[in-house]
């Protein structure tokens, strides 16, 4: 049967409307502008990186260039935790624009809670330029392998947008995901009853989701929507789950589950996740031509340094639980931590 877009676009917008809809910013979003041209943002960082460790940027296979540089790397011998901090200062080297597309899903004012699959800031500072004139007033939240960092409750109580980084944040040391076997870590400790953020799984649970350039392949991308629900797909949401990618819309047997098991998952027909968006903006500020009112920033707690606050958990090996459990206090309240699960070398 013919498929019906211009429906489901009228269901999407008037679900953003209401307020209904959390977008899932993936790195499919991210071209940005460099001396070289405009291209994507990982292949920017595996075209530098690999210049740095010393292995082949050739023949990148297109959204999965990091992880093939990594693969590279381990191949003659290189150790896997020496790729986080070199790409985290390769990103410090230079400020690169705010992709368009970021900027243009943060100018919808009903886009309150962020949810992005990358490490890049880029979510955040747009929301900052645009929404409160270059101010940091957006919360910024991080889940990690080592560390829960979760809502502090319903959105609708917080008076500031969040963008809550799901696959961690760029970072020194390796709590972020680069590598294929890091995003399964994280996929499997985010469906863990231990390490579930449980406010955030609530928000999602009564909204729907908005899947933007995440490229995740057919089984990952079959996790990565069974992961939101605490039932099987089959059994049906509560609200549809939305679907701009083109790995998701190319991928025949993934297209072919979905309609058998995940009926409440629509699936865009289009080009490209950048695409999308272009075409999202446009009809909404067809709809909403007045552009989106500064705000001042809702103050927030700031440390005597001028910094955010940031704790080191520091203990002793016997007393792990117990700090285990600290820590999670902390990242629930909204402080920023540094627990170190597996213990620090001298040094």
């Amino acid at each position: 049967m013919p498929f019906d877009t211009e429906s489901l676009w009228t269901q999407l917008l008037g679900y953003i409307e209401e307020g209904l809809v959390i977008p899932v910013a993936g790195a499919g979003l991210l071209n940005v502008s460099t001396p070289q041209g405009t291209i994507s943002y990982y292949s920017y960082l595996a075209g530098r990186l690999a210049e740095r460790i010393g292995v082949s940027a050739t023949d990148l296979p297109l959204g999965n260039e990091l992880n093939a540089v990594a693969c590279r790397y381990l191949a003659k011998g290189g150790q896997v935790d020496e790729l986080y901090p070199a790409l985290f200062m390769i990103s410090r080297e230079q400020t690169l624009p705010i992709p368009e597309a970021i900027v243009q899903l943060a100018s919808i004012p009903t886009f309150r809670l962020f949810i992005t699959t990358t490490f890049a800031s880029f979510v955040d500072r747009a929301l900052n330029q645009v929404r409160f004139g270059g101010t940091a007033g957006t919360d910024v939240l991080t889940y990690s392998l080592t560390k829960i960092q979760d809502l502090k409750g319903p959105m609708a109580d917080n008076p500031r947008p969040v963008v809550y980084h799901v696959l961690g944040k760029l970072s020194a040391i390796p709590d972020f995901a680069v590598t294929h076997e890091d995003i399964l870590e994280f996929i499997h400790s985010l469906q863990s009853e231990d390490r579930v953020p449980a406010h955030l799984y609530k928000e999602v649970e009564d909204s729907s989701l908005l899947i933007l350039g995440c490229r995740f392949n057919d089984w990952l991308a079959r996790f990565f929507l069974r992961g939101w629900r605490r039932m099987r797909l089959s059994a049906g949401y509560k609200q549809p789950i939305f679907v701009a990618d083109r790995e998701v819309a190319g991928d025949t047997n993934l297209i072919d589950f979905l309609n058998s098991f995940s009926r409440g998952t629509r699936v865009f027909p289009v080009a490209g996740p950048v695409e999308f968006v272009a075409e999202l903006y446009r009809r909404w500020t067809e709809l909403h031509p007045e552009p989106v009112a500064i705000q001042p920033p809702v103050t927030k707690t700031i440390s005597t340094n001028g910094c955010s606050p940031f704790v080191f958990v520091s203990y002793a090996s016997e007393d792990r639980p117990a700090a285990q459990k600290i820590n999670d206090a902390l990242c629930n309240a909204g402080v920023d931590t540094f627990f170190d699960k597996e213990g620090l070398e001298g040094g």
